[in-house]
């Protein structure tokens, strides 16, 4: 997380794809719901 002017919290998180912009592009869904587990407990950090 950064603060940006004006206090604002700013943060960037990607989930790796394989093959992107392809017929074939991939994933693993593992990756997807730790993302959103990162995102739940960094977001109950910072939004208190």
């Amino acid at each position: 997380m950064s603060v940006s002017k004006g206090e604002v919290r700013t943060g960037h998180l990607s989930i790796l794809i394989r093959y992107m912009h392809t017929m074939s592009e991939t994933f693993c869904l593992k990756d997807i719901e730790y993302t959103a587990k990162l995102l739940e407990k960094t977001a109950s950090i910072y939004l208190r």
